[in-house]
């Protein structure tokens, strides 16, 4: 259906979601992206093996926000330490739970 949103290969490692213009005469499809006044030449007669998926008009809000703050400066730095202090407790955890096996070893 045109107007529907499409995620399509148009090369191996060039991965888009465009909006579906026209179903062209030779059964392949033909692509526009929403800021872009025409297609591109990628996004004309692409065949349907390289359709990957359709949008089923599913969104989720909070997964937006959440992508669009871990893009954000002060998500990177957030998430980065929270990965730092989750591997710290770890480290930590570790070390108190050998040390007190060494020290129950050593008290028999």
């Amino acid at each position: 259906v045109a107007g529907s949103g499409i995620l399509g290969a148009a090369e191996i490692r060039n991965i888009t979601f465009h909006r579906l213009v026209s179903i062209n005469e030779d059964n392949t499809y033909t692509f526009k992206g929403d800021a872009n006044k025409n297609s591109f030449v990628y996004e004309t007669n692409v065949s349907k093996d390289k359709i990957l998926a359709k949008y089923n008009g599913y969104s989720s809000y909070v997964i937006g926000v959440l992508f669009m703050y871990l893009k954000s400066n002060i998500g990177i730095i957030s998430f980065s330490i929270a990965i730092v202090l989750i591997l710290y407790f770890e480290i930590i955890d570790y070390l108190i739970d050998k040390k007190q096996k060494y020290i129950l070893k050593n008290k028999r």
